[in-house]
């Protein structure tokens, strides 16, 4: 048995002031220039690039390295031999790849391919993984003076597993695990903290994901459709199908949603003699636990192959309330006065998850309550909860309807204004698809009768170009939703822009391409590494709306020509200050997409038309 002691959990908004999310000023970037792990010269391998930011010497082609190191590795699959050493990491450094799925960064050894810190030396470390893919062997975060962050970060592939040793802290956020089978995916001696990720599809002897002796804090994700044996010849008393937290460990689950996981081989650990109370001590369907808390969050439709009681939960549980724990009594799971009765959450159809995008606060599979789900609006407004700054796993702010929901994802309301709502356009059907996909419940309106009642209590007010803007004209400007207009006739309605045609506000025909501006924005969302980029957005020559927004505007692209003040795509943040000086109130957007463009968006990922309006989406919705 081993033995740890407890140590406090670090609160989310400590474990984000840990990410270092940007180069540090001054830091001296590494270019690495091979794909192969090679010992030719002329080039600058990753091996090469990491033994000259920690020794501070040239190395080959790489530049010798300082105090803070940024490595950027290049598209495509960056190889790390396996006939070579562990590739050890330390000192302050970030390694950047283009975006999770486009820098493939491949360990070919068969185990411990990528050590953060040094086992042998102890040396202090604190490193960042950003926008790649891992894969291949093991990761290892090493002693107590190492701090690792991963964040948009995709790890998959078969014996890939995460260690983080006694004292280590890992931060990882906007993430996701998938497909990893390991004896367990993660296994933590030290202090994890974990923010808008998911975990998908993997496998593991004992735990189907997280096997725990420290401390673990897990807000704002997803755990879902993830799988144990139950490992009966090893542990015959332990294992679940999410969580594993042992015996003076701490685990803290907020606005989570644990779901659709499956421990088998139960018959082989669980006898006739021992199905009793020592079951809470046995396979487990969701969490089984040290010492677990549990707020606002959901974990239901676990299951235990052979079982039907304390599938979600067992072990000691404590819920600091606004749960749904269980889908039934018999799940094991505590109940407090604001806890939902155990039930069945009604998540997205048939447990399938929604493969939205979801760039803004995390990536992955995420689970939307359906309309009828009784975790719609289970969380009053008035309560601090959905008063929290803190948005759901895609990035929407919580608590903007008449209240909010547990779990990791809010379900959302919204009305779409449109010319006929009895004959869509192709571009309002996508839009219309689009809004859907994201999770909100939404009501088609005419702009013949919308009013500023129409969007009482809504949280998203979506405006399409195929509305008459003199019929909507500023009616809706002093709403308090979120909206997403795509009307640029109607900017100076609402204050986006000054009133003039051709000079504040217009079209343009013929265009594919929009240009992105705001950097720090698509670099988080792997469109475009370190710089700023072109993005074709459409298949085929469409008309594209603009508009020159107030210097309190945040532009994030614009059209496509020699013309810089032209917005294509731009936000005035709740509390700012609009064109006329006025404060708005909600979340306002321009976006540049007619209906044909809108029909006719390039699709392929997160770097593409439909990625980027559906990033608009979500971030009209941000708190």
């Amino acid at each position: 048995m081993r033995l740890h002691t407890r140590r406090p959990l670090l609160s989310f908004a400590a474990a984000a002031a840990l990410l270092l999310l940007a180069p540090a000023a001054g830091a001296t970037i590494i270019d690495v220039t091979s794909n192969s792990d090679d010992t030719t010269t002329g080039n600058c391998t990753l091996r090469e690039a990491v033994k000259a930011a920690t020794t501070r010497t040239k190395v080959d082609q790489c530049p010798a390295g300082t105090s803070s190191n940024v490595i950027e590795l290049p598209s495509g699959t960056v190889e790390v031999d396996g006939n070579f050493t562990t590739l050890k990491v330390t000192g302050n450094l970030t390694i950047n790849g283009m975006g999770y799925g486009r820098t493939t960064l491949f360990f070919a050894r068969p185990s411990r391919g990528l050590e953060i810190g040094d086992d042998t030396t102890h040396a202090a470390a604190n490193v960042v993984l950003q926008y790649l893919t891992y894969t291949g062997s093991d990761l290892f975060v090493d002693s107590e003076v190492v701090v690792a962050t991963m964040n948009y970060v995709e790890i998959t592939g078969q014996s890939v597993g995460v260690f983080v040793e006694t004292g280590a802290t890992l931060n990882i956020s906007n993430s996701q695990v998938i497909n990893v089978s390991a004896f367990s995916p993660i296994t933590n001696d030290g202090s994890i903290s974990v923010w808008a990720s998911t975990f998908q599809g993997n496998h593991g002897q004992y735990a189907g994901v997280f096997e725990n002796y420290g401390a673990l804090s897990i807000g704002g994700s997803t755990i879902a459709n993830n799988t144990s044996d139950g490992v009966a010849t090893i542990f015959p008393l332990a294992g679940a199908s999410a969580i594993y937290n042992a015996n003076g460990a701490m685990l803290a689950v907020t606005s989570s949603t644990i779901a659709y996981n499956n421990t088998s081989n139960i018959q082989s650990i669980c006898t006739t003699s021992n199905c009793g109370a020592i079951t809470t001590a046995a396979a487990q369907g969701g969490l089984l636990a040290g010492e677990t808390f549990i707020g606002t969050s959901v974990v239901a439709k676990n299951t235990v192959t052979g079982l039907t009681s304390n599938t979600d939960c067992a072990g000691v549980v404590t819920s600091w309330g606004y749960n749904l724990l269980g889908t039934s009594a018999l799940s094991g799971c505590p109940k407090t006065a604001t806890d939902l009765t155990p039930q069945d959450p009604k998540l997205t159809t048939s447990g399938s998850p929604t493969f939205a995008p979801v760039w803004s606060g995390g990536v992955g599979a995420v689970y939307v309550p359906q309309a009828t789900s009784p975790l719609v609006n289970a969380i009053p407004a008035s309560s601090s909860i959905c008063m929290n700054p803190d948005p759901d796993q895609r990035g929407m702010g919580r608590g903007k309807g008449s209240g909010c929901e547990p779990g990791a994802v809010e379900r959302g309301s919204a009305i779409f204004v449109v010319d006929n709502p009895a004959a869509l356009n192709a571009g309002d059907t996508t839009t219309l698809a689009m809004m859907r996909a994201l999770g909100f419940s939404v009501a088609v309106v005419d702009d013949d009768v919308v009013s500023a009642a129409t969007a009482s209590g809504i949280q998203l007010v979506a405006i399409s170009e195929s509305v008459t803007s003199t019929k909507i004209a500023n009616k809706l400007r002093s709403v308090s939703s979120d909206v997403f207009l795509m009307e640029p006739s109607l900017y100076d309605d609402m204050s986006l822009t000054g009133p003039t045609e051709n000079t504040h506000y217009g079209h343009l025909d013929n265009q594919i391409a929009v240009r992105l501006r705001n950097s720090s924005l698509f670099q988080t969302l792997g469109m475009i590494g370190s710089g700023t980029a072109t993005l074709i957005t459409t298949n085929s020559a469409q008309t594209f709306g603009w508009g020159t927004p107030a210097a309190t505007a945040t532009i994030f692209a614009l059209t496509n020509e020699a013309v810089t003040t032209h917005a294509a795509f731009f936000s005035y943040p709740h509390g700012t200050a609009l064109f006329d000086g006025s404060t708005v109130s909600g979340n306002r957007v321009g976006f540049y997409a007619f209906p044909g463009a809108a029909a006719n968006l390039t699709g392929g990922g997160i770097a593409s038309g439909r990625g980027a309006m559906m990033e608009a989406l979500i971030y009209t919705v941000r708190p």
